[in-house]
């Protein structure tokens, strides 16, 4: 029995000691640690510079030096952490791997964070200068008669101005951060990189627009950014099948706050109050109050004058102008194509009504617009974009502001159409004042029709040298506008033709003008972009040349031999009048722009610009305009980063930079005019 004890307790003792040796080697494999190297390479294959890569959970981290490349100490359970600003992280368990080799991809939600900026892009976390943008999906939807209406408190520091309500002529303007000139100054807007009208824009052929606002950012375009820059990218085709977009709308504009007329009671109230104060009489009598309120006596013959007398209650505004008018808005756009050649073809219908109840007051525009990008090769791609707008407005000729002061000024008390028992033949009554409603059908029409086309190619040459890209731009857009004023001749009678009350346009007349005018623009720019470590540099060095002409006809004639036909051939020849306009420009450029970022925290950049203006005198002729901005990304400092983790984003910036106003210059002040001295007066 106790030799049975005794070889019990040995056999324990061989089993424990067997357990410890088990766990001892058990714990040295569980923390070994191996060599792990491999390369990161972006989408297209190249290998990336400055990525992160540590090991999750831990403090253990290495970047990859400038062929991509990385090692790092690590456990086999462990997994391998890789990120990179702008594109997608990823993560790798390294296993029995000591080889990992990994591609990273673009993120998309840091592509919306790209911004356009003067001749090229940069990243919205790596400005330093001010700038704003708006994705088109935000506008597009907006119910707006052009891109400058659906910009209306979308952007911070952009005020958009509205002076009329008219169709076609609403008068939009653009102010960034105010007025920043003594003189007039309009925004510089791009489209594509061609000087274009903003009014005259489809929302829907919109990819972004960006708002360059400080001096900083727009010094890189001179003499034309004392108001700011404005750049819209259109939409662009993109590989893959056709893809058919229709968009189509109806809407109803309301005068929110249309002012009513007084009944003519109460109207002649306060006009017997002024005649009472100004002359000591009134107007009317207890009777003639008694005979505005009574339905059944809204006129009577003057005892005295060959007119009427009215005692009517007319509502002019309800009788002339529509509280509810109608817009529409069509558009449809083909994209498609391959990866080497893909295009997009646009186009769109606008429609608006004016408030006036009769009568032209409208405005119809067309939109068409066609992109096409190839790539020839490896190096050398192409953009074609070619475009044409027309936007015809259509307007009383007597003018849309005057018929409405009428509306609002004629007597209540004057009825819309002439007694039954008048014998002049017209139909509307102008006895008391002018009848708005009549000229709102017969006083004739204005017409405004406006063409523009535009085209232009870039030429995209890159990888020849690594980084290096070189652009060159042509462009051209060619202006149409062809406006007539045919005015017809109104008049109003009394009881008889033998007394004329009232008249307007009187004599009849007509006023015509056409212009032809063009903008050619021909510009490139090289574009350097490198790395060392985490020092990265963009350099740009770009010229442009563009010159603008004008050439415009007015003619005008007055007295037509008929009040229903109108041309400048059947106007008194001793009426007629004609003048001609010539307006030309050219403007010379360099530019060029620096930009600095070490380690996505500290940001600089520099831009210049260098302009000669025909519009000055050759001694003057030429002026630089510099710029500076700078701006520290403090989040990205580890000491916030670790211990405020609720701030994402955090940068300090400044800037500073020079601007022109070329806009209230003459076309050539420098140089006296010549006058004809010939004048002649037709009696």
């Amino acid at each position: 029995m106790r030799i049975k004890s005794i070889t019990t307790h040995a056999g324990n003792g061989l089993m424990l000691a067997l357990l410890v040796i088990f766990q001892l080697v058990s714990c040295a494999v569980f923390a070994q640690t191996k060599k792990v190297e491999g390369t990161v390479t972006d989408s297209r294959g190249l290998p990336l510079e400055g990525v992160s890569v540590g090991v999750k959970g831990t403090t253990t981290g290495v970047t990859t030096d400038a062929k991509g490349k990385y090692i790092l100490a690590a456990q086999e359970g462990s997994v391998i952490t890789f990120s990179y600003s702008g594109l997608l992280g990823r993560e790798e368990k390294i296993g029995a791997r000591s080889v990992i080799n990994v591609s990273l991809q673009e993120n998309p939600s840091a592509l919306e964070g790209v911004v356009v900026v003067g001749y090229g892009t940069q990243k919205k976390v790596n400005l330093s200068g001010a700038v704003a943008q708006v994705s088109g999906k935000e506008l597009a939807n907006r119910p707006v008669a052009n891109v400058t209406g659906a910009l209306q408190g979308v952007l911070p520091g952009l005020t958009v101005l509205r002076g009329s309500g008219k169709p076609g002529s609403e008068g939009y303007g653009i102010r960034v951060r105010g007025f920043t000139s003594a003189n007039s100054a309009n925004a510089l807007v791009l489209v594509d990189g061609v000087e274009q009208d903003l009014n005259l824009l489809d929302p829907s052929d919109v990819e972004s627009i960006s708002v360059l606002k400080d001096a900083s950012a727009s010094a890189i375009y001179g003499a034309r950014a004392a108001a700011g820059v404005i750049l819209v990218t259109t939409k662009q085709g993109a590989p893959g099948k056709t893809r058919i977009n229709i968009s189509s709308n109806y809407g109803i504009n309301i005068t929110a706050r249309q002012p009513q007329r007084l009944d003519s009671w109460d109207e002649q109230t306060l006009i017997d109050e002024a005649r009472l104060n100004a002359t000591g009489a009134p107007e009317f009598n207890q009777e003639q109050y008694e005979w505005l309120k009574n339905p059944n006596f809204t006129y009577r013959p003057n005892p005295t004058q060959d007119r009427w007398e009215y005692y009517g209650n007319n509502n002019w505004v309800k009788e002339g102008m529509e509280r509810i008018n109608h817009q529409q808005n069509h558009s449809i756009s083909v994209s498609g194509g391959e990866k080497r050649i893909n295009y997009l073809f646009s186009g769109a219908f606008f429609k608006r009504d004016g408030v006036l109840k009769f009568g032209p007051d409208d405005n119809n525009r067309i939109n068409l617009k066609l992109n096409i990008n190839a790539e020839l090769n490896r190096y050398i791609s192409l953009k074609l974009t070619t475009g044409y707008i027309n936007s015809e407005v259509r307007e009383n000729s007597y003018g849309t502001e005057q018929i409405i002061n009428r509306l609002y000024r004629s007597r209540t008390r004057q009825s819309l159409y002439t007694p039954p028992e008048d014998i002049t033949g017209q139909p509307y009554n102008g006895d008391l004042q002018v009848n708005a409603v009549d000229i709102e059908k017969n006083a004739g029409i204005e017409t405004r029709d406006y063409e523009t086309f535009t085209n232009a190619l870039n030429l995209h040459v890159k990888n020849v040298v690594k980084g290096l890209t070189l652009d060159v731009i042509g462009s051209r857009n060619q202006n149409y506008y062809n406006m007539e004023n045919d005015a017809r001749s109104l008049f109003w009678y009394g009881r008889t033709i033998n007394t004329i009350r009232f008249s307007v346009n009187v004599p009849n007349a007509i006023t015509v003008q056409k212009n032809k005018a063009y903008l050619n623009k021909l510009q490139g720019y090289l574009t350097y972009n490198f790395r060392i470590k985490q020092h990265e540099i963009t350099l740009l060095q770009g010229t442009s040349y563009e010159e603008y002409r004008k050439d415009e006809v007015t003619a005008s004639a007055k007295n037509m031999i008929t009040n229903n036909f109108f041309s400048l051939n059947y106007g008194d020849p001793l009426t007629k009048t004609s003048v001609d306009n010539v307006e030309t420009w050219a403007l010379g450029s360099l530019f060029g722009r620096l930009n600095y970022n070490f380690a996505g925290k500290y940001l600089f950049e520099a831009s210049y610009r260098y302009d000669g203006s025909s519009r000055l005198a050759p001694e003057n002729r030429w002026q630089l305009f510099p710029s500076f901005s700078a701006a520290w990304r403090a989040s990205e400092e580890r000491f916030i980063r670790d211990r405020l983790a609720f701030i994402s984003n955090l940068k300090v910036r400044g800037s500073w930079g020079q601007l022109g106003n070329g806009s209230p210059l003459g076309l050539y002040p420098y140089i006296p005019l010549l006058t004809s001295g010939l004048t002649t007066t037709n009696n």
